[in-house]
């Protein structure tokens, strides 16, 4: 990464602070790409809630990105 690259990138980690505060932070911002309300946000989403969220995601990105994977490991 070349150092203007570093510096935009740094830009838009600022710039995006706003809009992460208003949706309730990183966790926020899942919560509702996943389609939770602003109701369940503030009641707060259980631990094992997000185990099982990342789960899913995972087997789906590994099913979109096996032989990318497969490729980077060697296999």
């Amino acid at each position: 990464m070349t150092e203007d690259q570093m510096r935009g990138a740094a830009a838009a980690a600022g710039a995006m602070k706003p809009f992460l505060d208003r949706a309730g932070g990183p966790l926020g911002v899942v919560g509702r790409a996943v389609g939770l309300g602003s109701d369940e946000m503030d009641a707060g989403v259980p631990g094992w809630a997000w185990v099982g969220i990342g789960v899913v995601g995972g087997a789906i990105a590994m099913y979109f990105l096996r032989p990318r994977v497969e490729a980077f490991i060697g296999d």
